[in-house]
């Protein structure tokens, strides 16, 4: 019985992690603003798409994802010359795995272009390490155009 129980825990594990690498979190949780195609509506809400890996690279970077999708992010904003003056609303945060899974997603199914060939996924002790510092909407912001000028200085523009 005991064996039963392990082997369908086990499954049911498998499931859950499965279902978290089809997007699953993606689309329950951010698709509703950013479109599952993660194209975002133009002028009000940005795209999610072919740059964000350029992040993960970036001194900083991984934190700064991390934060974005715990806190939120206000303020004017450019992605691919487009302007965008919005907040990003949280309405129930994710858990640190939900975050891990869904950062993963969007990087390696909309940022294949700019993920680094060493893309290591993001796990849930990396996000719950990034939220032990807790930041502001305008710390946040500035710390967006840091990751931005320094990107550009790379000839990686956003």
């Amino acid at each position: 019985m005991i064996g039963r129980c392990i082997v369908g825990l086990a499954a049911l594990a498998i499931a859950i992690c499965a279902n978290a690498a089809d997007g699953s979190i993606f689309v329950q949780r951010c698709a509703v603003c950013h479109l599952e195609s993660a194209t975002g509506s133009p002028g009000f809400v940005p795209p999610l798409t072919d740059t964000l890996g350029y992040y993960v690279a970036a001194d900083g970077g991984r934190a700064y994802l991390v934060r974005v999708v715990s806190y939120g992010l206000t303020g004017p904003i450019t992605v691919a010359g487009v302007a965008y003056d919005a907040t990003m609303a949280l309405y129930a945060p994710l858990s640190d795995q939900q975050a891990a899974d869904a950062l993963n997603y969007v990087l390696t199914q909309f940022n294949t272009k700019s993920l680094p060939a060493q893309f290591k996924p993001f796990t849930a002790g990396e996000v719950h390490g990034a939220r032990q510092e807790k930041v502001s909407a305008i710390e946040l912001h500035a710390a967006r155009q840091a990751l931005i000028d320094e990107l550009a200085r790379a000839g990686k523009h956003r």
